[in-house]
């Protein structure tokens, strides 16, 4: 076994094969290439800066317009340039490769910003979304995290083409929205 994924699709358009709620784990004998590139350049940054590109952009979002939600364990915020309208990603604050490693207080940290931005997320009318859980061996330098992608849009022919997406939310927007603003 060389990546093991886990997952939650909900909805149809989230390619949820099962009408009851659900999460998943399949595991490869292969990293898949958006896994290896993601660790690459962790790893270059790493090398270059001397710290967690992850811990570097959980500092700078916890000041941003971009922020969500945060507690003592952990923190929440819209990605910038994210791909999909509503995306948001969660991290523990102490940098971790994998959720076996958390603390106890850590893992409830996490849970309750969980729950907080997808009892949110259901006032649009409980969309379709991933959930994706991204981790390293409890030996890596990877900074444990999830991200939750609404399937709000549809790619059409010019995201299949360029493969650039077009996010039609801006993550500031989305931010206002899980914090209760708008």
């Amino acid at each position: 076994i060389r990546y093991v994924s886990v997952f939650k699709n909900r909805g149809i358009q989230a390619g949820a094969s099962l009408t009851h709620s659900h999460s998943q784990i399949v595991a490869l004998n292969v990293l898949p290439n958006s896994i290896v590139d993601e660790f690459k350049a962790c790893y270059d940054y790493r090398i270059k800066k001397g710290k967690c590109p992850y811990c570097r952009i959980i500092e700078i979002e916890k000041g941003s317009y971009r922020r969500v939600f945060e507690n003592e364990h952990a923190a929440c915020f819209t990605p910038y340039a994210s791909e999909f309208p509503y995306e948001i990603w969660f991290f523990p604050k102490r940098h971790t490769p994998s959720l076996t490693l958390l603390t106890p207080a850590e893992i409830l940290g996490m849970a309750e910003l969980l729950k907080k931005a997808l009892m949110q997320l259901d006032k649009l009318g409980y969309p379709p979304y991933n959930l994706e859980v991204y981790e390293d061996s409890p030996h890596g330098e990877f900074h444990f995290h999830i991200q939750v992608t609404p399937r709000l849009t549809y790619w059409a022919g010019f995201e299949l083409e360029t493969g650039t997406v077009i996010n039609i939310t801006p993550p500031e927007m989305a931010a206002q929205f899980y914090r209760g603003e708008i």
